[in-house]
């Protein structure tokens, strides 16, 4: 049913019929009481800007070069599918719930599109209930997509970051909400900053905000990489390798020894950046006792201690490993494109099936590649240690003389046990020198 249509399908119902009922709902002014009507679900659209499906929307949009519209009964279905796929575990208690009567009404906007319900509407379809229970709204929405998250966020009454949100769909809210007020430039803006943090209580300050912004730029950098631009579902899983190594990346400076002992040019940061993409691909997390194990390959550290891409033996040598194990599998990886010249009919399941065996082939060589770089480290730990503790008995020495100058010590009465350590620190000391070549 058209626009139009379901507005003039709407207002009557709120002119001709008895409301069943009211809900209260938090507005701009407050609580109020709305009435609430029995609508034909005919007469309503899914909301595909649902912050619960979103990346599911854009992966498609993306793949078959359209735009999704609800009133579409084939993308109705595609969005009712999406609805149910994100609430698994919540579906059959829901469902047996609404046979015997819907307990809580929705929300529908004039113009006849589901703010709050979505599922609700999607299970009712599914047991041929046809009918959706919801208080009518005033406003109308259309094409307004920040109009349209307000609305949803006012309903929710500053409820942010829902618990069965894919952890993806917040980077692509922020993005759009961004987008929609003009810019990044415009945060500056008093009242933008006021609204965004009204619709979205997790953003405190323009930081927060750019944070996001730039992971969700570092994901699209990735998306791209791997030719599956516009693929969001392709992160599924994938969102604490960004939140990890987005950071690390951005502190590296090329032509600069920054968290290494050595000197990195811009093209080892784009070996590092191209390392990282397939290690996040794999979604390696370590052996069977570890737990993001991937870390050493960038976390930061002063003159890249115990950091594989900091310490450029260990980076040599994770390189050749890489070369002999990862690079093979590497090669073997396709792009969304060549997935759908070979699965015309359903492209995204069949990468999502391509990912998972590559993920299956990569497991293995993936932690050989992490346990011997490791175990470089570990060598070098153990080369360096001799060097650690003259430095440390250096400055433990320097300490002591100092209280000889000051004449603190050696007591006035002492135990000769004290004269007999200082003797073998002499002894001592005169042995490590003479171990080194006469110069």
């Amino acid at each position: 049913m058209q626009r139009e249509q379901r507005i003039e399908k709407l207002a009557k119902i709120k002119a001709q019929k008895k409301p069943i009922g009211t809900k209260k709902i938090h507005t701009s002014n407050g609580m109020e009481k709305f009435d609430v009507w029995k609508i034909p679900l005919d007469y309503l659209i899914l909301n595909k800007e649902n912050g619960r499906i979103n990346s599911r929307v854009k992966s498609w949009e993306a793949i078959s070069g359209e735009t999704l519209n609800a009133e579409i009964k084939e993308h109705e279905n595609m969005l009712i599918s999406w609805i149910k796929e994100a609430h698994k575990s919540e579906n059959a208690k829901t469902t047996e719930s609404l046979k015997r009567g819907q307990l809580i009404a929705g929300e529908v906007t004039a113009d006849g599109v589901i703010v709050g319900g979505n599922r609700r509407a999607s299970l009712l379809r599914s047991i041929e209930h046809n009918f959706l229970e919801a208080v009518i709204l005033d406003e109308k929405v259309g094409d307004d997509h920040i109009g349209l998250l307000r609305l949803e966020k006012s309903l929710q009454h500053g409820v942010d970051a829902q618990v069965d949100y894919n952890p993806i769909e917040k980077y692509l809210e922020i993005t759009t909400v961004v987008d929609e007020f003009g810019g990044l430039e415009r945060l500056d803006e008093r009242d933008i900053m006021d609204q965004i943090k009204t619709m979205m209580p997790r953003y405190k300050s323009k930081a927060d905000i750019e944070k996001d912004l730039n992971i969700k730029k570092q994901m699209d950098i990735y998306l791209e990489q791997i030719g599956a631009q516009g693929n969001y579902e392709a992160l599924d899983e994938k969102e604490g390798f960004f939140v990890d190594f987005v950071p690390a990346l951005d502190s590296y400076e090329p032509n600069t020894d920054k968290w290494a002992s050595w000197q990195y040019k811009k093209k080892d940061l784009a070996t590092l950046t191209q390392r990282i993409h397939t290690v996040t691909r794999s979604q390696y997390q370590g052996g069977d006792d570890e737990s993001k194990a991937y870390r050493a390959l960038f976390k930061r550290r002063q003159k890249g201690v115990n950091n594989i891409f900091g310490t450029r033996r260990a980076w040599d040598a994770f390189n050749t490993y890489w070369g002999e194990t990862i690079a093979p599998i590497e090669a073997k990886m396709k792009t969304l494109d060549q997935v759908k010249m070979e699965n015309p009919d359903n492209p995204l399941e069949a990468f999502k099936n391509h990912e998972r065996d590559i993920r299956k082939e990569l497991k293995g060589p993936m932690e050989g590649v992490f346990k011997r770089s490791k175990e470089v480290l570990i060598r070098i730990e153990k080369e360096t240690e001799p060097e650690k503790l003259l430095n440390s008995a250096l400055e433990t020495l320097k300490d002591l003389h100092q209280l000889v100058v000051d004449g603190v010590f050696p007591p006035q009465e002492f135990d000769e046990t004290l004269y007999t350590n200082a003797d073998d620190c002499r002894k001592m000391s005169e042995q490590i020198k003479n171990a080194f070549p006469s110069r």
